[in-house]
């Protein structure tokens, strides 16, 4: 997963039965147990660090959307 670091992704997680997407997400940080992104989505404003555990990613592949800066 280290290869996204500090990329634009597509990210599908599975938060105890709710999946949830983020089609352009930048990947900020990855630890041992998390993943810190940015919904490059959003505009400016409402563009917030979000961290999940590792282990709720289902899929991650690099995105093809262009982020909202």
């Amino acid at each position: 997963m280290e290869e996204f670091l500090h990329k634009l992704v597509f990210l599908h997680l599975d938060l105890v039965g709710k999946n949830i997407y983020y089609l352009c997400a930048y990947v900020k940080d990855i630890s041992d147990t998390h993943i810190t992104l940015i919904d490059k989505t959003k505009s400016k404003e409402e563009q917030i660090s979000l961290s999940y555990r590792k282990s709720d990613v289902v899929e991650i592949k690099l995105s093809n959307r262009k982020a909202n800066d």
